[in-house]
């Protein structure tokens, strides 16, 4: 699974004026330029601005830097080049003996970084620092509950949008002994101690590591190498049902939820024809994502955390072209940008409908994380005995659905997963 870091929701309260004339805006990074295009025409957007030093180089397997202001204009009306340092993989989480167990997690650190630049800078376009929310899907929503776990005493966002994720999803590094990093280092003849394998390695091109790496893992050699999230106890816990239950946790309020049927893309191999086994695709939903969603409510209720809960049923053929796909792992996440109708062609009047229901309640939460939500029905976790929100089931936009319903699916499982054991 591949760590997608995070994405911010900072409910910037532009109008259409401010946004048109305000395309210029100072920055601690320094001044940037930003754009209007025609396909949104009331949206200043500013696009690949950098807050942090490149982690090139000598800087490579380093904490992140604050970029350093610079006085020319940083052209912000189009992304940058694909770069493998924004750090994930090798690159993020090298898990290497000659680097501190405090500074393994490379892309974590700069997810914080990331938070603190925003919280510094929101103002100048509009924002509210106070209204800022971190949201993520798959290990995207791991990320973002690790955060919510690290910085409990400041997290500076007020809320947490986790789709299909939490910190109690199963997600183990299981290279103890750092065996991955002195492997790639021994392919590029970068053998010898700790702190020589990282020096050489520092001079090889991003490029030739990544191209190697996709290629050993399409090979399927062994070993398998894995550069993953590692037990830091600074960013990453090994007892997060503990700490919960404990109250080492920021407690800011959170909207959580899953697809109805997550598993069914992560079957392999399959028939084309006939889809996946059924049994193995929902062993899969509930192990891998429901019941450690379900795990992460009721620790968060008793740790007195608002939790609001949902489940994504939305089954549309321009998303899930597969008659058997139905409500896959991220097929809500076009629902909520309001993409779906990108990729194969428009979607239905009711797919509108669940798109721009599910907006104004994304929006809802982001503007006010503890009261968005309840004014307009949707009221937090009360334990079993209380309703989440069901999405795009059937005919039906939005509907209650009750907690018991969602719960009893993992009655005849305990909670697991590296985060309960280790």
């Amino acid at each position: 699974m591949a760590l997608v870091l995070f994405a911010l929701l900072s409910a910037v309260q532009f109008r259409t004026a401010r946004a048109i004339d305000c395309l210029n805006v100072d920055t601690t990074s320094g001044p940037v330029q930003g754009f209007v295009n025609k396909t949104t025409l009331h949206v200043a957007q500013f696009l690949g601005i950098p807050f942090t030093e490149p982690p090139i180089e000598s800087r490579r397997w380093l904490p992140p830097s604050p970029k350093a202001k610079q006085n020319t204009t940083i052209d912000a009306t189009r992304f940058g080049l694909a770069c493998p340092h924004y750090r994930l993989g090798i690159l993020g989480f090298p898990n290497a003996a000659g680097i501190k167990l405090t500074e393994q997690n490379l892309g974590l650190l700069d997810q914080r970084l990331g938070v603190e630049w925003v919280r510094d800078n929101i103002a100048n376009f509009g924002g509210n620092p106070e209204r800022i929310s971190l949201w993520g899907q798959s290990a995207g929503a791991m990320s973002a509950d690790y955060y919510n776990f690290a910085y409990l005493e400041d997290p500076i966002v007020a809320g947490f949008i986790m789709h299909s994720g939490s910190a109690l999803t199963p997600f183990a590094n299981l290279d103890t002994a750092q065996t991955n990093f002195s492997f790639v280092a021994q392919h590029f003849n970068c053998s010898g101690d700790q702190n020589f394998e990282i020096h050489c390695l520092r001079k090889v091109e991003a490029a030739s590591l990544m191209a190697f790496l996709k290629n050993y893992s399409e090979s399927a050699t062994q070993p398998e190498l894995a550069f993953i999230p590692i037990v830091d106890n600074r960013t990453v816990f090994s007892n997060y049902t503990a700490r919960a239950r404990a109250g080492k946790l920021s407690r800011k309020p959170a909207l959580i939820g899953t697809t109805k049927n997550e598993g069914a893309p992560l079957v392999l191999p399959y028939n084309q024809t006939f889809g996946p086994d059924p049994a193995q695709a929902d062993a899969i939903t509930k192990s891998l994502i429901l019941c450690p969603t379900v795990w992460t409510t009721r620790d968060r209720y008793a740790a007195n955390a608002i939790t609001f809960r949902y489940m994504y049923a939305g089954n549309f053929s321009n998303i899930s072209p597969q008659w058997w796909e139905a409500a896959y792992h991220s097929s809500d996440l076009p629902l909520v940008f309001g993409t779906y109708g990108l990729a194969r062609g428009a979607g239905t009047e009711f797919e509108k409908q669940v798109s721009e229901q599910m907006q104004d309640y994304w929006l809802a939460f982001a503007e006010d994380p503890v009261r968005g939500l309840p004014k307009l029905g949707w009221h937090g976790y009360e334990g079993v005995m209380g309703e989440a929100m069901l999405i795009g089931e059937g005919d039906k936009v939005m509907q209650p659905i009750a907690e018991s319903m969602i719960e009893s699916l993992c009655n005849d499982t305990l909670p697991g997963g590296m985060n309960h054991h280790m």
